[in-house]
């Protein structure tokens, strides 16, 4: 009986110490985590930078908008027409004309749009055509001579060389038919032959007045 009465006195204070530990345990955890929060080492203070001077952002160069490239004056325009059937391709070179100064890009392949603008520079500008059928040799210095001016579509219209058919159209204008007296339209539908696209500018000229 005794020996059952130190046992349990034994368990009872083994298990006041346990207590008393882990009280002690969570008090100096406590401890630490004030501490910690009440002693942080103070934060590194960096200054601000200096803003610019005034002499400093008039020496920096000022981002300039990318200029949009437009034909001048010393452009060529490149025609290059091949022939689906023959694979033959033909080529001419003229300078841009009046009518075609300061156009960009997209003005361009809307005023031509039976071609396609291939290479668009202040240089060059390459408008490319693919049309049916097999294109005769003896027609290729007809067409660097000459222009039609002829109808398409109702529109007055410039075709390359003499009007035949298969005649490439370079371009379609924004002259409608309609608005020209009746005796022009059977002079355009015969189809009107001029040398060279100064010619043809100022036949434009007359129809828009």
């Amino acid at each position: 009986m005794n020996q059952s009465r130190y046992l349990t006195t034994w368990a009872r204070r083994r298990s006041h110490a346990w207590a008393v530990g882990l009280l002690a345990l969570a008090v100096v955890l406590a401890v630490v985590a004030a501490f910690m929060r009440f002693f942080q080492p103070p934060e590194r203070y960096l200054p601000p930078e200096p803003a610019p001077s005034a002499e400093e952002s008039a020496a920096a160069p000022a981002l300039q908008p990318a200029r949009e490239v437009r034909i001048g004056p010393d452009t060529q325009v490149v025609y290059r027409v091949r022939y689906a059937e023959s694979g033959r391709l033909v080529t001419e070179v003229h300078a841009a004309p009046r009518e075609m100064l300061n156009l960009t890009e997209g003005a361009v392949q809307r005023l031509f749009p039976q071609y396609t603008v291939t290479e668009f520079t202040a240089a060059r500008v390459v408008l490319s055509m693919t049309v049916e059928g097999s294109d005769p040799d003896g027609f290729a210095e007809e067409r660097r001579v000459y222009r039609t001016i002829s109808l398409q579509d109702g529109y007055v219209a410039i075709f390359a060389g003499k009007l035949r058919p298969g005649a490439p159209v370079l371009r379609v204008t924004s002259i409608p038919a309609g608005r020209l007296p009746l005796r022009e339209r059977e002079l355009l539908r015969q189809g009107i032959e001029v040398k060279g696209d100064e010619e043809v500018a100022q036949y434009l000229e007359g129809y828009e007045e």
